[in-house]
């Protein structure tokens, strides 16, 4: 995904380990930090039942918008869109 004048991207990761991780965002071209979150506590705070999940925070750390399942960039900058 393009970066976002807006937003920032950060991954959530509860089954991969960090070089598996890092490998699926070299394969697609991103690059954004990750966060290992094994236990799914920050997964299940954040309201995720399904990986893959994005959510968008606001600068106020905020939820204003989520997706659940296999998504693509198209799909991620409707969601952007809609706000």
């Amino acid at each position: 995904m393009k970066r976002h004048p807006e937003y920032g991207y950060l991954g959530l990761n509860v089954v991969d380990t960090p070089e598996t991780a890092k490998a699926f965002l070299a394969a697609n071209g991103w690059a954004w930090p990750q966060i290992k979150d094994p236990t799914r506590e920050l997964a299940k705070r954040l309201g995720a039942t399904y990986q893959p999940f994005v959510a968008l925070l606001d600068e106020r750390g905020e939820v204003v918008a989520t997706y659940d399942g296999g998504g693509d960039e198209a799909a991620w900058t409707a969601m952007l869109e809609r706000l």
